[in-house]
């Protein structure tokens, strides 16, 4: 719907919602193609100016239990009791296969940007599901393997890393912790070295392999208190100045760990906005746009971590490493050739991308109080 005039946008979200909302909800309808049409709204999802409608985490969770329901979702889970009968003939037919595997990484997504335990956890159908779509499918299933792939990763580092779990601390100046961290890299290094290889070029598996490494390196940010600051939304100013990381003595993986992770969310930016607008406005908004949001929150948080009053991180990042500016022209390049191709702003890929002006602004506020400080201690 990019250029389409805000009215006539307003009214299509309006009634596609009102159709979905009463094949679903009024008539409790079922079907393969209502959990597919429930996954497009939720991962390109829309919404008007002015109302509110069921938000896109509602909407991932409704075609995650509808799946359930149909019996794609395997023998492991029952659906419910109002849905017994209403099972789908052929449950593991191609197209089953591909939609419960859409419902994992939908879910997923919401599980790891909320920082809550996924509700339908990777099992052995979903491994089948995945073996069979690599053996037998076409060859757009490929690409789509490989997201499930790596967003199972992202699962698994943010469970053995205890992301999911607020109450549980993971200190990233501790040996222990590193010794996690090498185990899981080498996880993501064994995808990375499995990728077919027409699709070893993909800039949206070389954007999800980093933003899967930012997730990893995650925790040399993390204090006993600020965790829950790294869901979103990602915005800045959600960690208080006095809640960083600072200790006297550190660790040399913790070192290491920091410069990586400083290098991968540059990697993220120089890759998501080295992409065509147009693919980028294709891509799902629900999944794509956000991690590089993401990104963009950790490196600001890593700036604040290494230059604040007090912040010790400083010893390992130089504040010249972080590359701010470099960055704010890229995504402002980025985003005005997506203004281009989408003008009244619909989608929200764009909305999104537009929102990284934040960066600039808050870098701009960021690095005058730091030279003032910088002044006032010189005085």
């Amino acid at each position: 719907m990019q250029g389409t005039a805000l009215e006539v946008h307003d009214e299509l979200v309006r009634e596609m919602m009102r159709v979905l909302g009463d094949e679903v909800i009024s008539r409790g309808q079922r079907s393969l193609e209502l959990v597919q049409a429930l996954l497009i709204t939720a991962f390109w999802n829309k919404s008007t100016r002015k109302d509110q409608q069921a938000s896109c985490y509602q909407v991932v969770q409704l075609a995650v239990d509808m799946g359930v329901d149909l019996g794609i979702a395997g023998s492991s889970w029952q659906p419910s009791p109002a849905a017994y009968f209403a099972r789908v003939e052929d449950t593991t037919s191609p197209e089953a296969r591909r939609t419960w595997l859409a419902c994992y990484i939908a879910l997923s997504t919401s599980s790891i940007d909320m920082r809550r335990p996924n509700t339908v956890p990777w099992d052995h159908h979903h491994e089948e599901c995945l073996l069979y779509l690599e053996q037998a499918g076409e060859t757009s299933d490929l690409l789509l393997c490989q997201i499930v792939r790596i967003t199972r990763l992202v699962q698994e580092i943010s469970s053995q890393l205890h992301l999911f779990h607020l109450a549980t601390y993971v200190d990233g100046n501790d040996y222990d912790t590193h010794l996690t961290i090498r185990r899981l890299k080498s996880e993501v290094d064994i995808w990375t070295a499995q990728i077919p290889h027409f699709l070893a070029t993909s800039q949206i598996l070389k954007v999800l392999r980093h933003v899967a490494m930012v997730r990893l390196y995650e925790v040399v940010l993390h204090t006993r208190t600020n965790r829950s600051s790294f869901a979103a939304p990602f915005i800045p100013g959600r960690i208080s100045v006095k809640d960083f990381p600072a200790p006297d003595h550190i660790i040399p993986p913790l070192r290491t760990a920091l410069e990586a992770l400083v290098g991968h969310c540059h990697a993220v930016v120089d890759t998501a906005t080295n992409m065509d607008p147009a693919l980028v406005l294709a891509l799902p908004t629900f999944s794509f746009a956000p991690t590089v949001l993401y990104s963009l929150y950790v490196l600001i948080t890593a700036l604040a971590a290494s230059t604040g009053p007090g912040n010790t991180y400083g010893q390992c990042l130089a504040k010249d490493c972080f590359k701010i500016e470099q960055c704010t022209l890229k995504l402002r390049m980025l985003t005005s050739g997506m203004k281009l191709l989408d003008p009244t702003m619909s989608c929200w890929t764009t909305r999104f991308f537009d929102a990284t002006g934040w960066l600039e602004e808050w870098y701009n506020d960021y690095a005058t109080i730091i030279q003032r400080y910088e002044t006032f201690l010189v005085i």
